[in-house]
């Protein structure tokens, strides 16, 4: 399991990918990565060279087009909606006129705010791919033939649970 995961190590750094998770057991290793969504592919031709045998490989993507095009419009309608705010705020000549248009101001501002971060939380996510990675090694116990028990192996089941996410819309 320690040269696996020290192969794997060196294979997401010469990706420029970073780990956000990682746990080892007595018999198997498990790594959340993120690597730069355009050496995806690449990434994972060599990760079949690190050692073992893949046996599982799942690859998902999320489309996420139709969220991000509803959060740009909302961000435009928003920016306009503020736009027209002020103006009646410098229009505006009695003080509860004046607090009424500058808490509308204040709520349409906090939703602006709430839908800028979320467009870049998805700008962030698009530039990377994630991948889940199950590394197992397998033992067969001592018991007769019929009775052998199998743990499924990290050299025969490299990434098994390789349930990649490419976060990567082409769209965008």
């Amino acid at each position: 399991v320690d040269s696996v995961s020290k192969k794997l190590n060196k294979l997401i750094a010469k990706y420029n990918g970073y780990k956000t998770e990682d746990s080892q057991h007595s018999w198997n290793y498990c790594s959340t990565a993120k690597i730069p969504a355009g050496n995806f592919y690449a990434f994972l031709d060599e990760l079949n060279s690190i050692g073992g045998k893949m046996t599982d490989k799942t690859i998902t993507v999320k489309d996420m087009t139709e969220h991000y095009s509803d959060i740009q419009s909302s961000i435009k309608s928003k920016e306009a909606a503020l736009e027209q705010y002020r103006v009646l705020l410098k229009r505006a000549n009695k003080i509860s006129e004046i607090i009424e248009i500058q808490t509308k101001i204040d709520g349409i501002q906090e939703e602006l705010d709430r839908h800028t971060q979320a467009k870049l939380n998805i700008d962030k996510m698009v530039a990377y791919s994630k991948l889940e990675i199950e590394l197992r090694i397998s033992d067969y116990s001592s018991a007769d033939s019929d009775a052998r028990k199998y743990e499924p192996s990290f050299g025969s089941r490299l990434a098994d649970a390789l349930s990649g996410s490419i976060d990567l819309i082409e769209a965008i």
